[in-house]
């Protein structure tokens, strides 16, 4: 071979090596920042609603996850059998946790039923088949457990927490309110029969919507069974919250070391647009009422602001509850609507504002990109029809948007429907302070 012939070959080679080279830069961005695969959705003639999420393999490798949900809450709760929900579920839970799933939680809100399931990828085709027969099976038998439980609520304690609680939810939804039936359960009147029987009901096809990192198996919930699986239920509209427009305190006297106290305003439903402005609101009094009343004026053990739009999402209350010296109350609870009454009448300033949103953005963070918040909120999104509740950069766009007049203007109308509930060893004269402060809020208002 002469050297012009090597020559030659050498150059073809090193023009195949970069052809190569080139071919494989051109294509490693594809593959690397392809964007992935939209999740999936589909409702079953039968009406089950069957959601695929987008979740590379890689990010939970060997593992499944799988979310069932029953639109079917406590507020649901047949007349006359309040806690029949729950019990139902904890049942559920028992039967859940002996299957071969690794992981099994539940959650029971007021308008829908949630139990997370992690499974071996090598277990999914048999979980499935547990859960399929589980879910058209005629009755659940467990009536040991069932009477066993009946008997552990029953002989729960009603602690002077609870007691300021719940009447702080009659003060806000008034007695026959639906929500009421989670402070409210009748065990006395439900057995193994009844839940049964609400089990035959609620868990068929159209009350259900389950979400998988995985795709179900074909036949799921296809075969016969031994009860009605597509008769349509219908539940009753829940109604919204409507209480005076009058700030009230109602107090317990109990025998107690100290005073529970609970603070409530109305605050919104899922689907208002108030909704934000109470997140915020709710971001600021945590920090503000945390600093002045405890770190500041030593008047509380704990204090705690919250909501919760999955827990109670037709009406979805702002609750301030605390602990305080029985001595201490009355100077707390005035010193909290004096803070309310501020923000109600002078906007925070835009410092503040600008803090809590950036904070928040990195808590969205944290909670959006949660595998099993991935997971959940593709159910979310279809119960409630809102975008923000599986997608980070909606939810953050409307937190943004939230201004300091909105804040006040929430306040303001949230203040009118004030309500204090108090369990103590104290009479009612012990509330001076806090009726005078209950007099400037409403001159303020005026």
């Amino acid at each position: 071979m002469n050297s012009k012939t090597k020559k030659n070959r050498l150059q073809l080679i090193i023009r195949l090596i970069v052809i190569l080279l080139l071919l494989c830069l051109s294509c490693y961005p594809f593959f690397s920042y392809a964007a992935p695969a939209a999740p999936k959705t589909e409702t079953r003639e039968d009406g089950l609603t069957v959601l695929k999420a987008a979740i590379p393999k890689e990010e939970i490798p060997n593992l499944c996850l799988i979310t069932l949900v029953a639109k079917t809450g406590y507020a649901d709760d047949p007349e006359g059998k309040a806690g029949l929900t729950e019990l139902m579920n904890r049942l559920l839970y028992l039967i859940f946790s002996n299957s071969s799933a690794l992981n099994v939680a539940y959650y029971t809100s007021a308008e829908f039923s949630k139990f997370n399931f992690v499974v071996s990828a090598r277990e999914f085709k048999s979980f499935m088949a547990e859960l399929d027969s589980i879910i058209r099976t005629d009755a659940l038998l467990l009536y040991d457990e069932c009477n066993q439980l009946i008997q552990d609520y029953k002989n729960q304690p009603r602690s002077p927490g609870f007691i300021a609680e719940i009447n702080l939810y009659r003060l806000l939804y008034g007695n026959s309110h639906p929500y009421l039936a989670a402070f409210n359960a009748n065990y006395a009147d439900l057995d193994i029969d009844a839940v049964n029987t609400w089990f035959r009901k609620v868990y068929r096809p159209n009350n259900l919507l389950i979400a998988s990192t995985t795709d179900l198996p074909s036949d799921f919930l296809m075969r016969p069974s031994g009860r009605e699986m597509r008769e349509v239920i219908r539940f009753p509209e829940i109604p919204a919250v409507n209480c005076a427009p009058k700030p009230v305190i109602r107090y317990n006297q109990i025998q107690d070391n100290v005073a529970n106290i609970y603070i409530g305003l109305p605050g919104s439903s899922i689907t208002e647009n108030s909704l934000f402005a109470m997140m915020v609101t709710q971001r600021f009094l945590q920090k503000e009422l945390w600093n002045k009343l405890r770190e500041e004026m030593g008047l509380c053990y704990d204090l705690q602001v919250s909501y919760s739009y999955l827990q109670e999402p037709t009406a979805s209350p702002l609750i301030i509850s605390l602990a305080t010296l029985p001595a201490d109350a009355d100077t707390a609870i005035a010193e909290i609507i004096r803070i309310l009454t501020g923000i109600a009448t002078a906007p925070l300033a835009s410092e503040q504002l600008s803090s809590m949103k950036e904070q928040e953005k990195n808590r969205a963070k944290i909670l959006y990109n949660s595998i099993f918040r991935r997971v959940d909120g593709l159910l979310y999104e279809r119960i409630f029809g809102l975008a923000w509740l599986k997608d980070s950069e909606s939810y953050l766009n409307l937190f943004d948007q939230v201004t300091p007049e909105e804040i006040s203007k929430f306040t303001a109308q949230q203040l009118k429907y004030l309500k204090v509930s108090v369990a103590g060893p104290f009479p009612a004269e012990s509330f001076a302070e806090a009726y005078r402060a209950i007099s400037t809020l409403n001159k303020s208002l005026k």
